[in-house]
């Protein structure tokens, strides 16, 4: 049955960094279990990396997605700060390094990370800096780090526009489970209001629909496959499904050479 669930940083357990296969940790990392319930499709954690230690990914068999939340990292020698995000395909190889004090990365990966079961090659990680894949006609207005038009991996990640203060988001659902992470303002899912940090763990096809907070609203938006916008009108008339990447591609000018 689809599910909603909701995910604050009160919530999170400090971790071990997670056994994952195809991954090793070294040096001091705490990591917080944000989204890792077993009923959950994907999982979302939040590693805080001290100075000099290490994250290694070795044929892998899932995809991993990493935002940098804060620090620098050096992905593969180079060099990464804030709002930089790296895709590990299923097969690749990575190494993360922390060349300063201190760096936070959100890390998704599908919940059954050993079972799990792919439809395109892998074998590739995708770098992509704070800029994301295209410019956009308002810069302001959205930013997309991977659009699933990748032909070896499916994954969707990408920033909200800023909402208005009190704007509401109407009724709908996607055909893809996501997980929605407060990056500023607030959002209010029925009576409660989610702050930065939060997140919101949506099944495929599970009706929902949110308010901005009084400080307006923005989040990350991440899909393990690729997500279609379905509404719920009102009035009871059939919805029409729209393609996430085809509901931003009105302000997008061009695709970035990344």
């Amino acid at each position: 049955m689809p599910r909603l669930s909701i995910h604050t940083p009160e919530d999170a357990s400090c971790e071990p960094f997670p056994d994952l296969p195809g991954m090793t940790a070294d040096g001091s990392i705490e990591s917080h279990g944000l989204v890792i319930r077993k009923v959950c499709p994907i999982h979302l954690w939040e590693h805080v990396l001290s100075s000099r230690s290490r994250l290694t990914i070795g044929n892998s068999p899932c995809e991993h997605t990493f935002f940098v939340l804060s620090g620098t990292i050096r992905a593969n020698g180079k060099v990464l700060i804030p709002q930089s995000v790296v895709v590990v395909e299923h097969g690749a190889t990575m190494e993360f390094e922390v060349p300063g004090p201190k760096a936070t990365l959100l890390h998704w990966h599908k919940s059954d990370a050993a079972n799990f079961e792919h439809k395109l090659g892998g074998g590739h990680a995708h770098i992509v800096g704070p800029e994301g894949l295209y410019e956009f006609k308002d810069e302001r207005a959205v930013r997309v780090w991977a659009d699933s038009t990748c032909p070896t991996c499916e994954t969707w990640l990408h920033c909200s526009r800023p909402f208005p203060p009190d704007s509401v988001e109407e009724p709908h659902y996607h055909t893809a489970d996501e997980i929605i992470y407060i990056l500023g303002g607030s959002a209010i899912v029925g009576h409660q209001e989610l702050e930065p940090g939060s997140a919101l763990a949506i099944d495929a096809n599970t009706t929902y629909k949110f308010r901005a907070g009084t400080g307006g609203l923005q989040f990350l938006n991440f899909g393990a496959a690729e997500p279609w916008y379905v509404p719920r009108p009102r009035d009871g008339t059939v919805p029409t499904p729209i393609r996430n990447l085809d509901v931003v591609q009105k302000f997008i000018v061009r695709r970035r050479g990344v």
